[in-house]
């Protein structure tokens, strides 16, 4: 085999190299679209809240575009916040930290029950959190973490 031959076979051997996995990718995109995926996850549905009758801890109104634009990690829990209480808050704040290139696009929002005002040691562990009062009885306790929806 001459010389000019297996260079030019070379030349093509590495191409072919470089070629194949990209070549190999487009297939398995387009063409075979394996049915079995793995998701690690479950996509939570956003749900719309009304921010009428929520109101500041001072007791004055909340601005109606507060949030607008923002994602808002929402924990509502019943008074007195007890010890799982504080976990979500400090999985709520672990979350917020996480998602710090993205902290003005974020608010974590504290509903608590009306007529109850958190402890103030909680206030100063979580200066980020707002805390905001309901007028009515509060939904059912939830937090999203991140990791888990939990009820």
């Amino acid at each position: 085999m001459d010389k000019k031959l297996k260079s030019r076979l070379f030349l093509l051997l590495i191409f072919a190299a470089c070629v194949t996995p990209i070549a190999l990718s487009l297939f398995t995109y387009y063409v075979w679209k394996p049915q079995n995926r793995m998701n690690y996850g479950e996509l939570v549905q956003g749900e719309p809240i009304s921010l009428s009758g929520l109101k500041t801890l001072s007791g004055g109104p909340l601005a109606d575009d507060a949030w607008r634009g923002k994602w808002v990690l929402l924990l509502t829990d019943s008074p007195g916040c007890g010890e799982p209480c504080e976990q979500r808050l400090y999985a709520m704040r672990q979350t917020a930290q996480a998602m710090i290139m993205k902290k003005d696009m974020l608010s974590v929002v504290w509903l608590v029950a009306p007529g109850v005002v958190p402890r103030k040691d909680l206030l100063a562990q979580y200066p980020l959190a707002h805390v905001v009062m309901a007028s009515d009885e509060l939904p059912k306790n939830y937090s999203y973490t991140g990791d888990y929806l939990q009820y």
